[in-house]
C-alpha cells in the first residue's frame, strides 16, 4: 500500500492536471496479484486524493515522528498511517482497521497484521502527546491529553454534516456567523472553514478548557492559511472565549449556525470542575434558554446527544420554541473510558436511569451507548424547513427522540 501511495504522491507531483486513479488500477492489475486490501486503498482515489491535507504535514509537524489517522468518507474503516518527516516519502502506511468502534482503540488493533500491531500500538503512545486526525477533507493536530477529541462522535458529526447542511444551498448561502459551544480541538470549526472559504464569515466558539482554546486556534489558523493560501478571497473571523456561559453573551438573532456536541455522560459528581462529562445544563441552554434568542430569523442548530441523555432531551423538546429534524441514522458506539469502568455507582446509575447498554456478547466492549444527530430552527423558518424535508429526512415529535434505538445497529447512512 505504501509503494501506490508513493506513486500517487509522484503522479501528483509530475502529471498535477490528471488523476491518478487509473494509473494506480493499471499498475495494481499487473502487479497486484489479486490483493484485496491492496485494491480498496486504491478504490479511495477514485473521487479525488483522500489524502490531499496530507501535503501540509511537513509544515505542521517538521521531521518528528507522529501517528496520522485517516476515516474514511463514510466512517467504514479507519487508516493508521506513520509520519516521519526524516523520510523522502514521510508519510507510510501502517493497515486498516473496518468497521472502527473507536478512535485510537488498541482493541480494535487485533484486524492488523502481528507485525504491524506493535508499530500501531508505539505510534498510539507517541499519539497521546501528538496525532493528527483527518477526515472528509479537514485535518486537525490533536493529541494534546487535557483537550478532548476528536473522537468517533466528532467524526460522526462532520459525516453528517457534508452529507445534510452543506449540500444544501438554502443553509449554506444563509451563514454569516458560526458559533460553537465547547469546540475542544476545533475539527468542527476547521471543517466549516472549509466548507464555507472565501466567504469572510463569523467564527465564534467557546471552551472551559484554556488549552483546547490553544490547539483550536492553532488548528483553525493553519486550515484558514491553508484554504486560502495567497488568494484574494475573505478570511474568516476568528475569535474564541474560555468561558462556560458564552451563548449568554450573544445578542439576539445573531447566530446563523450553532454547533454543539455536548458532554453527554451524566454523573452523581455535582461539582462541575470535577465532573466534565455531562452537559444537561448545556442541552437545556441550547433548547429552552440561549439558544433559541440567540438564532437568526433563518438560523439553525445542529447538535449531537446520546442515549444516555435521551431523556433530557426530550424533556427540552417539550418546552422548546424550536422544531427539529432528525439529520441521520443512529450511530451505537462503545463507552469505554477508564472512569466508569472503575466506578460501580457510575455504572449504576447509567444503567438505571439512563440506558446505558450492556452487552455481555462483545468480545471486547462492554458498556455501549448511540448518538443522534438532530437539527433544530424556528417554526417560521419554512425555508429550511421545506428544503430539508426534500432529502428524506423527517421532522420529529419530541417523544420521537431516538425512538429508533430499539435495533442496536451501528448505521451512519442519512
Amino acid at each position: 500500500m505504501n509503494a501506490y501511495y508513493w506513486l500517487n504522491e509522484w503522479y501528483r507531483t509530475h502529471h498535477a492536471d490528471t488523476s491518478s486513479y487509473k494509473h494506480l488500477m493499471g499498475y495494481w492489475t499487473r502487479y497486484g496479484g489479486g490483493n484485496e486490501s491492496a485494491l480498496q486503498f486504491i478504490l479511495q482515489y477514485r473521487d479525488g486524493d483522500p489524502y490531499q491535507c496530507s501535503t501540509h504535514l511537513r509544515e505542521r509537524i517538521g521531521t518528528a515522528t507522529v501517528l496520522v489517522l485517516h476515516m474514511s468518507d463514510d466512517l467504514h474503516y479507519l487508516d493508521f498511517l506513520e509520519y516521519n518527516g526524516c523520510r523522502p516519502h514521510p508519510l507510510a502506511f501502517v493497515g486498516r482497521i473496518e468497521s472502527p468502534n473507536l478512535i485510537c482503540a488498541p482493541r480494535d488493533f487485533r484486524m492488523l497484521p502481528t507485525a504491524k500491531q506493535t508499530i500501531a500500538e508505539d505510534l498510539v503512545k507517541r499519539g497521546k502527546d501528538t496525532r493528527v486526525v483527518m477526515h472528509r477533507g479537514t485535518c486537525v493536530q490533536a493529541g494534546d491529553r487535557s483537550v478532548f477529541g476528536p473522537a468517533v462522535d466528532t467524526l460522526y458529526y462532520n459525516h453528517v454534516l457534508h452529507k445534510t447542511i452543506y449540500r444544501n444551498p438554502a443553509v449554506m448561502d444563509s451563514i454569516n456567523t458560526v458559533f460553537e459551544i465547547g469546540t475542544g480541538t476545533g475539527f468542527l470549526l476547521c471543517s466549516i472553514v472549509r466548507a464555507l472559504r472565501g466567504t469572510g464569515i463569523r467564527v465564534l466558539a467557546s471552551d472551559v478548557n484554556p488549552r483546547a482554546l490553544e490547539v483550536a486556534r492553532a488548528n483553525i489558523e493553519r486550515t484558514i492559511a491553508e484554504s486560502h493560501g495567497s488568494t484574494d478571497m475573505q478570511a474568516p473571523l476568528v475569535s474564541l472565549r474560555l468561558d462556560a456561559q458564552s451563548l449568554n453573551a450573544m445578542a439576539d438573532g445573531s447566530v446563523d449556525l450553532l454547533l454543539s456536541n455536548p458532554p453527554y455522560i451524566p454523573t452523581y459528581r455535582q461539582d462541575y470542575a470535577a465532573n466534565p462529562y455531562e452537559g444537561t445544563h448545556v442541552l437545556e441552554d441550547l433548547l429552552v434558554g440561549s439558544g433559541p434568542r440567540v438564532l437568526s430569523a433563518r438560523g439553525i442548530i445542529v447538535m449531537l446527544f446520546s442515549s444516555l441523555t435521551a431523556h433530557a432531551v426530550k424533556q427540552y423538546l417539550r418546552q422548546s420554541p424550536l422544531v427539529a429534524m432528525s439529520l441521520a441514522a443512529p450511530l451505537r458506539v462503545p463507552l469505554d473510558l477508564r472512569e466508569i469502568n472503575n466506578d460501580p455507582r457510575w455504572v449504576r446509575l447509567l444503567q438505571r436511569q439512563h440506558g446505558l447498554e450492556v452487552d455481555l456478547t462483545s468480545t471486547h466492549y462492554m458498556f455501549w451507548h448511540t448518538l443522534q444527530m438532530i437539527m433544530l430552527c424556528h417554526p417560521q423558518n419554512r425555508l429550511f424547513r421545506d428544503s430539508m424535508g426534500r432529502d428524506g429526512t423527517q421532522w420529529m415529535d419530541p417523544s420521537d427522540v431516538l425512538a429508533p434505538l430499539s435495533t442496536p445497529t451501528k448505521a451512519v447512512a442519512v
